[in-house]
């Protein structure tokens, strides 16, 4: 069973609704499949140690972005508000038995198999990236200073990267004429805060003038975007700017 907050087609064992430990009526969960769920969730120990107290054979699957990803990338724009936590895989090393671990996607993604053999309560400690974090916020305002001469830009992601970047092209007063995305449940509709319109790749290859450079919020997406809307457009990371 499971819960994701932005699902397309509803399953079986795939459902749009919160999930607590307490209110389950499965008496047997082998493994709980937590796919970029902890970062979202307040007080991320406490959640786990109640999934361990209701089923205690389980096993938690815990996927979430590296923040050494970020930080080599420099990719501020994935510390949002919807990332209320960060994770590194000693944060879990110092608290549960690891039953194996490894990263995906070209290192940006760790995945990390635990289980309640041996649960260890950690004391309050001083964040080791805390300066790392200090410095991808910077990057922030450095982001903005090359935006204002870019000329008219269009994103590639809809999600939570590009409503932070399209904020702060916004803020630069840069043109940005609208954000692409190949999820057709975007299509259409306009991000939070910043209000840029969510287009189809067909669209942006119909409508954006020749000139428009498509800046590519992921860097692992960058050659597949290139493949599909390259031509007449300019593509870049938007950490290269």
């Amino acid at each position: 069973m499971g819960y994701d907050p932005v699902l397309r087609e509803p399953k079986k064992y795939l459902y749009k609704d919160f999930y607590t430990p307490e209110q389950s009526n499965h008496p047997n969960c082998d493994l709980f499949v937590m796919r970029c769920v902890l970062p979202h969730i307040k007080k991320p120990w406490e959640y786990l140690q109640r999934l361990f107290d209701r089923y205690p054979t389980t096993k938690i699957l815990i996927e979430y972005q590296r923040i050494e990803f970020l930080n080599e990338n420099k990719l501020w724009f994935s510390l949002s508000h919807g990332h209320v936590n960060q994770f590194t895989l000693q944060d879990f090393k110092n608290r549960f038995n690891i039953v194996d671990c490894g990263e995906f996607n070209s290192g940006e993604w760790q995945w990390v198999l635990i289980d309640s053999r041996s649960i260890r309560v950690m004391k309050p400690q001083i964040c080791n990236f805390s300066e790392t974090l200090i410095n991808l916020i910077g990057e922030r305002s450095r982001f903005i200073t090359s935006a204002k001469s870019l000329g008219p830009v269009a994103l590639y992601g809809g999600a939570g990267k590009g409503a932070v970047l399209a904020l702060a092209l916004k803020e630069a007063g840069a043109e940005i004429l609208n954000v692409i995305d190949s999820s057709p449940n975007r299509f259409d509709k306009y991000l939070e805060v910043s209000g840029v319109k969510v287009i189809s790749p067909t669209t942006a290859l119909e409508t954006l003038p020749s000139n428009t450079h498509i800046v590519v919020c992921n860097p692992n997406h960058y050659e597949y975007v290139k493949n599909i809307i390259e031509m007449p457009f300019k593509t870049l990371v938007a950490t290269d700017l």
